[in-house]
Protein backbone atom coordinates (compact mmCIF):
# COMPACT_ATOMS: atom_id res chain seq x y z
CA UNK A 1 0.00 0.00 0.00
CA UNK A 2 1.52 3.31 -1.08
CA UNK A 3 0.62 5.82 1.60
CA UNK A 4 1.25 9.55 1.83
CA UNK A 5 4.08 10.33 4.24
CA UNK A 6 3.33 13.82 5.53
CA UNK A 7 6.60 15.43 6.66
CA UNK A 8 5.04 18.86 7.24
CA UNK A 9 7.33 20.48 4.65
CA UNK A 10 4.63 21.78 2.31
CA UNK A 11 4.82 25.37 3.63
CA UNK A 12 8.61 25.38 3.38
CA UNK A 13 8.67 24.18 -0.23
CA UNK A 14 5.78 26.47 -1.18
CA UNK A 15 7.72 29.47 0.15
CA UNK A 16 10.69 28.37 -1.96
CA UNK A 17 8.50 28.10 -5.05
CA UNK A 18 8.14 24.30 -5.18
CA UNK A 19 5.38 21.79 -4.62
CA UNK A 20 5.93 18.09 -3.98
CA UNK A 21 2.93 16.22 -5.36
CA UNK A 22 1.49 13.25 -3.46
CA UNK A 23 1.53 10.97 -6.49
CA UNK A 24 3.40 7.98 -7.85
CA UNK A 25 5.07 8.34 -11.21
CA UNK A 26 4.78 5.68 -13.91
CA UNK A 27 6.94 5.83 -17.01
CA UNK A 28 7.16 3.59 -20.07
CA UNK A 29 10.90 4.33 -20.11
CA UNK A 30 11.62 2.18 -17.09
CA UNK A 31 13.78 -0.56 -15.64
CA UNK A 32 12.82 -4.24 -15.71
CA UNK A 33 12.39 -6.76 -12.91
CA UNK A 34 12.22 -10.58 -13.06
CA UNK A 35 8.70 -11.97 -12.81
CA UNK A 36 7.70 -15.62 -12.49
CA UNK A 37 5.31 -16.39 -15.37
CA UNK A 38 4.92 -20.13 -14.74
CA UNK A 39 1.72 -21.60 -13.37
CA UNK A 40 1.35 -22.86 -9.82
CA UNK A 41 3.14 -26.17 -9.31
CA UNK A 42 5.38 -25.77 -12.37
CA UNK A 43 9.09 -25.01 -12.52
CA UNK A 44 9.66 -21.31 -11.86
CA UNK A 45 10.30 -19.35 -15.03
CA UNK A 46 11.49 -15.79 -14.46
CA UNK A 47 11.39 -13.37 -17.37
CA UNK A 48 12.22 -9.65 -17.38
CA UNK A 49 9.17 -7.41 -17.38
CA UNK A 50 8.94 -3.60 -17.42
CA UNK A 51 8.18 -2.17 -14.00
CA UNK A 52 6.66 1.25 -14.60
CA UNK A 53 7.33 2.37 -11.02
CA UNK A 54 11.11 2.31 -11.73
CA UNK A 55 11.44 5.22 -14.20
CA UNK A 56 14.66 6.01 -16.04
CA UNK A 57 14.99 9.78 -15.98
CA UNK A 58 16.44 11.81 -18.83
CA UNK A 59 19.17 14.15 -17.50
CA UNK A 60 18.85 17.71 -18.76
CA UNK A 61 21.60 18.93 -21.09
CA UNK A 62 20.91 22.50 -20.03
CA UNK A 63 22.63 22.08 -16.66
CA UNK A 64 26.29 21.43 -15.91
CA UNK A 65 25.21 18.90 -13.29
CA UNK A 66 23.48 16.52 -15.68
CA UNK A 67 25.18 17.22 -19.01
CA UNK A 68 26.40 14.02 -20.75
CA UNK A 69 25.09 11.79 -17.95
CA UNK A 70 23.61 8.35 -18.41
CA UNK A 71 19.96 7.71 -17.55
CA UNK A 72 19.23 8.02 -13.82
CA UNK A 73 17.15 5.29 -12.23
CA UNK A 74 14.39 6.09 -9.77
CA UNK A 75 12.15 3.87 -7.66
CA UNK A 76 8.61 4.79 -6.63
CA UNK A 77 9.05 8.48 -7.43
CA UNK A 78 6.86 11.47 -6.96
CA UNK A 79 6.80 14.65 -9.06
CA UNK A 80 7.57 18.32 -8.50
CA UNK A 81 5.92 21.53 -9.68
CA UNK A 82 7.66 24.92 -9.86
CA UNK A 83 5.73 27.95 -8.65
CA UNK A 84 6.14 31.66 -9.24
CA UNK A 85 7.65 33.53 -6.30
CA UNK A 86 7.97 37.21 -5.54
CA UNK A 87 11.76 36.91 -5.33
CA UNK A 88 13.94 36.19 -8.33
CA UNK A 89 15.01 32.58 -8.18
CA UNK A 90 16.92 30.62 -10.78
CA UNK A 91 15.25 27.23 -11.19
CA UNK A 92 16.86 24.51 -13.27
CA UNK A 93 15.19 21.20 -14.06
CA UNK A 94 17.72 18.40 -13.54
CA UNK A 95 15.69 15.23 -14.11
CA UNK A 96 12.43 14.67 -15.96
CA UNK A 97 10.38 11.76 -17.19
CA UNK A 98 10.03 10.62 -20.78
CA UNK A 99 7.22 11.81 -23.10
CA UNK A 100 5.24 8.67 -22.16
CA UNK A 101 4.48 8.89 -18.46
CA UNK A 102 1.62 9.42 -16.06
CA UNK A 103 0.86 9.89 -12.35
CA UNK A 104 -1.33 7.94 -9.95
CA UNK A 105 -2.78 9.63 -6.88
CA UNK A 106 -1.80 8.19 -3.51
CA UNK A 107 -2.83 6.24 -1.52
CA UNK A 108 -3.00 3.30 -3.91
CA UNK A 109 -2.23 -0.40 -4.06
CA UNK A 110 1.00 -1.45 -5.82
CA UNK A 111 0.93 -5.07 -6.99
CA UNK A 112 2.88 -7.27 -9.38
CA UNK A 113 -0.46 -8.23 -10.90
CA UNK A 114 -0.28 -4.90 -12.74
CA UNK A 115 2.38 -6.44 -14.99
CA UNK A 116 -0.13 -9.00 -16.29
CA UNK A 117 -2.58 -6.24 -17.15
CA UNK A 118 -0.12 -3.70 -18.45
CA UNK A 119 -1.67 -0.33 -19.34
CA UNK A 120 -1.93 0.84 -22.92
CA UNK A 121 0.40 3.39 -24.47
CA UNK A 122 -2.29 6.04 -24.90
CA UNK A 123 -2.83 6.05 -21.13
CA UNK A 124 0.67 7.47 -20.65
CA UNK A 125 -0.35 10.89 -21.89
CA UNK A 126 1.85 13.09 -19.69
CA UNK A 127 5.32 14.18 -20.68
CA UNK A 128 8.47 15.59 -19.08
CA UNK A 129 7.24 15.43 -15.49
CA UNK A 130 9.79 17.05 -13.19
CA UNK A 131 11.61 14.82 -10.69
CA UNK A 132 14.57 17.00 -9.60
CA UNK A 133 15.09 20.77 -9.46
CA UNK A 134 17.99 23.05 -8.53
CA UNK A 135 17.09 26.44 -7.05
CA UNK A 136 19.54 29.32 -6.66
CA UNK A 137 19.08 32.75 -5.14
CA UNK A 138 17.88 34.38 -1.94
CA UNK A 139 15.33 32.24 -0.10
CA UNK A 140 12.59 33.81 1.97
CA UNK A 141 12.13 32.39 5.44
CA UNK A 142 9.02 30.30 5.93
CA UNK A 143 8.70 31.94 9.37
CA UNK A 144 8.55 35.42 7.89
CA UNK A 145 5.70 37.54 9.32
CA UNK A 146 5.11 34.96 12.05
CA UNK A 147 5.44 35.54 15.76
CA UNK A 148 8.53 33.78 17.11
CA UNK A 149 7.07 33.43 20.60
CA UNK A 150 4.35 31.30 19.06
CA UNK A 151 6.97 28.58 18.51
CA UNK A 152 9.61 29.23 21.19
CA UNK A 153 7.70 30.94 23.98
CA UNK A 154 10.11 33.92 23.89
CA UNK A 155 10.20 37.12 21.87
CA UNK A 156 13.90 37.99 22.14
CA UNK A 157 15.02 35.96 19.12
CA UNK A 158 15.89 37.86 15.96
CA UNK A 159 14.55 36.42 12.74
CA UNK A 160 16.14 36.63 9.30
CA UNK A 161 13.67 37.38 6.56
CA UNK A 162 15.80 35.87 3.81
CA UNK A 163 18.99 33.92 3.32
CA UNK A 164 22.21 34.87 1.62
CA UNK A 165 22.69 33.87 -1.99
CA UNK A 166 22.67 30.07 -1.83
CA UNK A 167 21.22 27.03 -3.54
CA UNK A 168 19.17 23.92 -2.77
CA UNK A 169 18.34 20.79 -4.71
CA UNK A 170 15.02 18.98 -4.34
CA UNK A 171 14.57 15.44 -5.67
CA UNK A 172 11.21 13.68 -5.58
CA UNK A 173 12.82 10.30 -4.92
CA UNK A 174 15.10 9.29 -2.05
CA UNK A 175 16.14 6.02 -3.75
CA UNK A 176 18.30 7.91 -6.25
CA UNK A 177 20.98 8.18 -3.54
CA UNK A 178 20.38 4.75 -1.94
CA UNK A 179 22.66 1.76 -2.43
CA UNK A 180 21.36 -1.80 -2.44
CA UNK A 181 22.51 -3.47 0.80
CA UNK A 182 22.28 -7.21 1.44
CA UNK A 183 23.13 -9.09 4.61
CA UNK A 184 24.83 -12.39 3.79
CA UNK A 185 26.31 -15.10 5.99
CA UNK A 186 29.79 -13.93 4.98
CA UNK A 187 29.06 -10.27 5.68
CA UNK A 188 27.31 -7.23 4.25
CA UNK A 189 27.25 -6.73 0.47
CA UNK A 190 26.82 -3.17 -0.84
CA UNK A 191 26.12 -2.67 -4.53
CA UNK A 192 27.50 0.39 -6.33
CA UNK A 193 25.14 3.32 -6.56
CA UNK A 194 23.00 3.05 -9.68
CA UNK A 195 23.83 -0.62 -10.33
CA UNK A 196 20.91 -2.76 -11.56
CA UNK A 197 21.47 -6.34 -10.47
CA UNK A 198 18.85 -7.69 -12.87
CA UNK A 199 20.39 -6.28 -16.06
CA UNK A 200 23.98 -5.72 -14.86
CA UNK A 201 23.75 -2.12 -16.01
CA UNK A 202 25.07 0.87 -14.12
CA UNK A 203 22.94 3.99 -14.43
CA UNK A 204 24.07 7.56 -13.86
CA UNK A 205 22.97 7.88 -10.22
CA UNK A 206 26.50 8.06 -8.82
CA UNK A 207 27.69 10.67 -11.30
CA UNK A 208 24.51 12.67 -10.73
CA UNK A 209 25.03 12.77 -6.95
CA UNK A 210 28.74 13.60 -7.29
CA UNK A 211 28.07 16.43 -9.72
CA UNK A 212 25.26 17.72 -7.53
CA UNK A 213 27.49 17.87 -4.45
CA UNK A 214 30.35 19.46 -6.39
CA UNK A 215 28.04 22.11 -7.85
CA UNK A 216 26.57 23.02 -4.47
CA UNK A 217 30.09 23.21 -3.01
CA UNK A 218 31.15 25.54 -5.87
CA UNK A 219 33.59 23.00 -7.29
CA UNK A 220 32.77 23.82 -10.90
CA UNK A 221 36.15 22.62 -12.23
CA UNK A 222 35.47 19.05 -11.10
CA UNK A 223 32.14 19.05 -12.91
CA UNK A 224 33.72 20.35 -16.13
CA UNK A 225 36.29 17.55 -16.00
CA UNK A 226 33.62 14.88 -15.50
CA UNK A 227 31.41 16.30 -18.23
CA UNK A 228 34.01 16.55 -20.96
CA UNK A 229 32.34 16.01 -24.28
CA UNK A 230 34.06 13.83 -26.85
CA UNK A 231 32.86 14.41 -30.43
CA UNK A 232 33.44 11.82 -33.09
CA UNK A 233 34.20 13.40 -36.46
CA UNK A 234 32.35 11.00 -38.70
CA UNK A 235 33.12 10.78 -42.42
CA UNK A 236 30.66 12.03 -45.01
CA UNK A 237 29.44 8.69 -46.36
CA UNK A 238 28.11 10.10 -49.66
CA UNK A 239 31.33 11.96 -50.35
CA UNK A 240 33.36 8.94 -49.36
CA UNK A 241 31.57 6.71 -51.89
CA UNK A 242 31.73 9.25 -54.72
CA UNK A 243 35.46 10.00 -54.25
CA UNK A 244 36.53 6.50 -53.29
CA UNK A 245 38.65 5.80 -56.40
CA UNK A 246 40.45 9.13 -56.18
CA UNK A 247 41.51 8.67 -52.59
CA UNK A 248 42.51 5.05 -53.18
CA UNK A 249 44.89 6.23 -55.92
CA UNK A 250 46.23 9.00 -53.72
CA UNK A 251 46.86 6.66 -50.79
CA UNK A 252 48.25 3.73 -52.82
CA UNK A 253 49.82 5.10 -56.01
CA UNK A 254 51.29 8.39 -54.80
CA UNK A 255 53.46 6.88 -52.01
CA UNK A 256 54.77 4.22 -54.46
CA UNK A 257 55.60 6.86 -57.07
CA UNK A 258 57.37 8.99 -54.48
CA UNK A 259 59.49 6.02 -53.31
CA UNK A 260 60.41 5.05 -56.91
CA UNK A 261 61.25 8.66 -57.78
CA UNK A 262 63.41 8.98 -54.70
CA UNK A 263 65.25 5.75 -55.65
CA UNK A 264 65.84 6.91 -59.24
CA UNK A 265 67.17 10.31 -58.12
CA UNK A 266 69.35 8.68 -55.49
CA UNK A 267 70.94 6.31 -58.05
CA UNK A 268 71.32 9.11 -60.62
CA UNK A 269 73.12 11.49 -58.29
CA UNK A 270 75.24 8.64 -56.88
CA UNK A 271 76.45 7.57 -60.35
CA UNK A 272 77.09 11.18 -61.36
CA UNK A 273 79.11 11.77 -58.24
CA UNK A 274 81.38 8.72 -58.50
CA UNK A 275 81.62 8.65 -62.32
CA UNK A 276 83.89 11.75 -62.27
CA UNK A 277 86.60 9.94 -60.28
Amino acid sequence: MAMINNLNLEDLFFTYGLRVNSVLLQDMQCAVIPVNVSLAGEQPNFVPAPWYYYPLFDPSNGSAITRNLNLVQGKFCGTLDTLNTSTRMIKSVLLASSPYSRTLNAPLIVSLEQIRNSPLKYQFDQKYLIAAVMEEGHFKSVFRNRIASEYLGVNTIQMKDSSINTKIAVVADADIIRNEVKVRPDGISISPLGYDKYTNQTYGNKDFVKNLISYMADERDLISLRNRELKLRLLDRNKMLSERTKWQLINVAVPSVVVVLFGVLFIYFRRRKYAKR
